[in-house]
């Protein structure tokens, strides 16, 4: 599991979705969220879900965690893993480009 040593009380965003052939449901997902942010005593703002397997910026959720990072700020957007942000490294490599340029890390927990 990733911790950091980023000041208490950060604001971080998080996002899930479901996958394919996994056993973890979207709310233990979310719940492991959670516990990780307690853990690195930051503060989780809104979970995006989304429960499509379409590419990030055509996801309805993944649009909405865009919007509120530009508005917000967060430190970082939290995943369980990469395959949840997507499932192809061009994808994932233009919504890191996204996150990067508003000055927001992503937060990975697990490998992908």
């Amino acid at each position: 599991m990733l911790y950091l040593l980023l000041p208490e009380g950060q604001l971080v965003l998080g996002y899930v979705r479901p996958l394919p052939a996994r056993s973890a449901t979207v709310g233990q997902d979310k719940a492991r969220l959670d516990q990780w942010a307690a853990d690195c005593r930051l503060r989780l703002g809104e979970v995006f879900i989304d429960v499509t397997d379409w590419p990030p910026l055509k996801r309805y959720g993944f649009r909405r965690l865009q919007g509120l990072t530009h508005r917000l700020r967060p430190v970082g957007v939290v995943v369980p893993s990469t395959r949840h942000v997507a499932d192809d490294r061009d994808d994932l490599a233009r919504a890191l480009g996204y996150f990067r340029a508003e000055g927001c890390l992503l937060l990975v927990l697990d490998a992908p």
